[in-house]
Formats: structure tokens, sequence, C-alpha cells
């Protein structure tokens, strides 16, 4: 595993008392998440997951299985000039897929990759920086980006009402 630190200051207005991030290199195993996938405005996301998050935490519980990590969230793309995200709200899971799906809702099947990673704590208003961060070593790298972000919410904000402990884990699948 290739581990570099980069030092970043934040462009954005957002307060983060986080300005270094450590990106790795390092091998994502394949996964299988239960999610609901569509086109949103990025002002919206947080409804977004706040109205099928539970469902896909359900849909997993229900068909008997058990979540095979956080709250995920699945970006194939992010335009900021038009204010859009094709995203997924998912959930992982292991074992066999179930028959029965929300409405809605699909198999989402992130194969094995080579992924650049960073942990960023905070609020999640806070995220661009460390997307940011990636973006700067992925340039600096002449690393390719492949066609997926993934942010795994590792901190569950109900359970923990401080913020700045709040752990996101970014994962940008990259060009082998």
């Amino acid at each position: 595993m290739r581990t570099l630190l980069i030092a970043f200051l934040a462009l954005t207005s957002v307060a983060s008392a986080q300005t270094e991030y450590e990106i790795s290199t390092s091998d994502w195993s394949a996964a299988t998440y239960i999610g609901h996938r569509d086109t949103v405005a990025i002002a919206e996301l947080s409804s977004f997951f706040g109205e099928y998050l539970p469902v896909a935490f359900q849909a997993v519980l229900g068909a008997g299985l058990a979540p095979a990590g956080s709250a995920t969230g699945l970006y194939w793309s992010y335009d900021e000039t038009v204010g859009t995200t094709d995203v997924a709200v998912a959930v992982a899971f292991e074992g066999e897929q179930p028959d029965n799906l929300p409405d809605g809702f699909e198999i989402i099947k992130v194969a094995d990759a080579q992924v650049l990673s960073t942990d960023f704590y905070g609020s999640y208003d806070g995220l661009s920086e460390a997307h940011e961060a990636i973006d700067a070593y992925m340039q600096a790298e002449e690393i390719e980006p492949a066609f997926l972000v993934v942010e795994e919410y590792i901190t569950n904000p109900q359970s923990e009402p401080d913020s700045s402990k709040w752990l996101t884990r970014i994962h940008y699948l990259v060009a082998r």
C-alpha cells in the first residue's frame, strides 16, 4: 500500500478542523449492495439519504441478511455546474441476493478494483475538502479515475451528536 500525506487548505467557506488527508492506495474487494439510485439535486442529498437509507437497511434485515458495512453513498457522477449527482444510497450485504426488493431498489455490484482512499472527520458539509485532496493527488500522480466514488458513513450521526467526530471513509475507484 502506497500512502501520501497531503496538506490541503480548504477553498470553501465550510469550517473544518481537518486540513491534512492521508491518501492511500489499496485493493478494493468486490461488494454487493441493496440501493436506490437516482439523479438527485446536490442540495437535496440529505433528504434523499434520509428517505431511502432506512428502507435499504430494512431490505437487508428483512431478507434475513446482515449488513456488511456502513451506510454508503455510491456516486457515478457529480456535476456542480448543473447541481446534480447520479447517486445510490446503499447498504452492502453478504449472502444470497434477496428475491423481493422494495420498489425503486436494485442490487448493485461493485467489482474488485484499485482505490485511492482517505478518511474525513467532520460534518458532511465539509466532504468537498477531502474530495478535492484526492482530486489533487490524482492530478499530481497522473492517475485516471474509474467509474465510481464510494463514501462510507462510518459514524452514525444519531449515535454521535458531535459532528467533528463523524468519520466518512472516501474511496475513488481508479484505472489500474
